[in-house]
Parts: C-alpha cells; structure tokens; sequence
C-alpha cells in the first residue's frame, strides 16, 4: 500500500500480503507476527519507486472514472491488484532483457537477497529481520548451507590480530 512508505524515514512497512480468496485477490494479514515489520528503504530503491509511482498516476488521470483506486504500490493498469500471472509473465520479461535464466522463480528473488547478504557478511539476525522469519533457526536451516565463506573470511580476519611470525620473518 502506498500509505505504508515512509519518504521522510526512507522505511516501508509490511502489514499484510494479496491472497487468493474465492477467486478474487484480497489483502490479508501476514502469515506470522514477524511477517509483520518495518524495513528500511536504500536511497537508490526509494528513488525507483518514487519514479514507480508517477505510472499509476499517470493511467488514473487517463482512465478518469474507469481507474478503480486501491491504493496498491504496484497496481494493474486499472488500479485493481495485479493478478499473479501477469506479475510473473513481467518477470519473466525481465530476465530475458538482462540475460538470466527463465528458470528463475519469482521467489528466487528471495533466496537471491539472503545469499547476497550473507555473502556481505550482513548478521543473520538482520537478515532473519529483512525475511520476515519468525524465528532465527529458520533463516539458519535455509540458509546455513552459505555460511562456510563468512566462517572463513571471520576466521581469517581472527587470524590478522595475531602476528604471523613466519609472515614477518620474509618481510
């Protein structure tokens, strides 16, 4: 929902999701408490989605009364929810203009932004947090696999505290 950006904190804040509801798509509540949550926006994001925002504006003043306004971030061209299929059928438009696999899922993007951050060494409770995982073990089960490289780089940083006398010597 628009309302839920904050522009003067650059946060966005997650309070329900679009389900399928006897046929039609509906705003329901997050699956779980921590589902819930409010996150912050990265400048470079904040200014894609200000630009994002100038489109559904841009129909609304077109279609006049036939603009049925939901207040939804990303609508259909008519303002009503955007149906899943033509999200993914966006999707797949887009891996195709930048060369990915059109294997990829849409909730590969998911997986996609914890394996990055992991890789960035970002904590794992912050990305738990990013997720919307209600539970810390949960973001370790799925991702734990990717944590060796972040145990080797913290192992090797432990390393650089301690005089290496063999290093030293050649030097």
């Amino acid at each position: 929902m628009k309302e839920n950006i904050d522009w003067q904190a650059n946060t966005i804040t997650i309070d329900g999701s679009l389900q399928r509801v006897k046929g039609l798509l509906e705003r329901s509540d997050p699956k779980t408490e921590s589902s819930q949550r409010v996150l912050p926006i990265p400048a470079p994001l904040a200014r894609i989605l200000k630009e994002h925002l100038r489109r559904p504006d841009a129909e609304r003043d077109a279609l006049g009364e036939a603009w049925q306004e939901r207040n939804f971030l990303f609508p259909s061209e008519r303002g009503t929810p955007l149906e899943p299929r033509n999200l993914v059928r966006h999707f797949k438009s887009a891996l195709a203009k930048t060369g990915l696999p059109r294997t990829t899922r849409f909730h590969d993007l998911r997986h996609w932004c914890a394996s990055l951050l992991i890789a960035y060494d970002v904590h794992p409770k912050a990305i738990q947090e990013i997720l919307g995982h209600a539970n810390i073990t949960t973001t370790l089960n799925i991702y734990g696999h990717l944590l060796p490289k972040v145990l080797r780089s913290a192992t090797d940083r432990m390393g650089a505290l301690a005089p290496d006398e063999e290093t030293d010597a050649t030097q």
